[in-house]
């Protein structure tokens, strides 16, 4: 399992939906984000699994959060997101 640093633009990944992906792509890591978010976007790279997320969520490095909220503001929801 890898850490996130405080100043990588990365993210981990909750599970994978088995519906959704196949055995051979469950393995999402090294893949690339394009995250945007009220105006404000950040391209991360997929690191990791996140065991303690909830299905389809992501846990961003200190530094991607950053650029997208304030950490006072906890969990962002509703973002828009694709594949690079």
């Amino acid at each position: 399992m890898s850490t996130l640093t405080p100043t990588q633009y990365a993210a981990k990944r909750s599970r994978p939906r088995v519906s959704f992906f196949s055995t051979a792509r469950s393995n999402l890591c090294h893949l690339i984000l394009l995250l945007l978010d009220e105006g404000k976007s950040v391209v991360v790279t997929i690191t990791d699994r996140c065991t303690g997320c909830a299905l389809l969520d992501l846990d961003f490095s200190p530094a991607a959060y950053n650029l997208l909220a304030l950490p006072a503001l906890g969990r962002i929801s509703g973002m828009l997101w694709s594949w690079v």
